[in-house]
């Protein structure tokens, strides 16, 4: 079950945002359990927004699965029935994947295909979950 959740903003003395390190750090806003924003440390914050301060701490902005096969569904035998399923039946499985790799705070994957499927966008998965 899924609750709301508040604005908040997480502030650390490092970050890296899957695009750049920042040795500065970084302001990492969250709205409702969703990452809205990556800012300067010393971004305004809005009224009401709470605020943890992690002053020798590092922000990873999202996980990061560098080795994960969307393809499979994870039960036994999944890369063995991929040549079972048709481009519909496989797509949905990746569609599946990628919605619980985004529910598990997984930002980025770095997908090892077992399949020459063409992949969804990155970012229509984004939106969907």
């Amino acid at each position: 079950m899924w609750y709301a959740i508040a604005m908040l903003a997480i502030r650390a003395a490092r970050a890296f945002d899957g695009q750049e390190l920042r040795p500065d750090g970084a302001v990492v806003f969250v709205d409702d359990g969703r990452i809205v924003g990556v800012e300067a440390p010393g971004a305004a914050l809005p009224d009401g927004v709470e605020l943890i301060d992690v002053p020798n701490g590092t922000l990873l902005p999202g996980l990061v699965n560098a080795h994960v096969h969307l393809c499979g569904d994870s039960d036994n035998g999944a890369l063995e029935r991929l040549p079972e399923l048709s481009a519909d039946q496989l797509h949905a499985v990746i569609e599946t994947a990628l919605a619980r790799q985004l529910a598990s705070g997984v930002t980025t994957v770095h997908d090892r295909p077992s399949s020459p499927l063409v992949l969804p966008s990155p970012r229509s998965a984004g939106t969907a979950g």
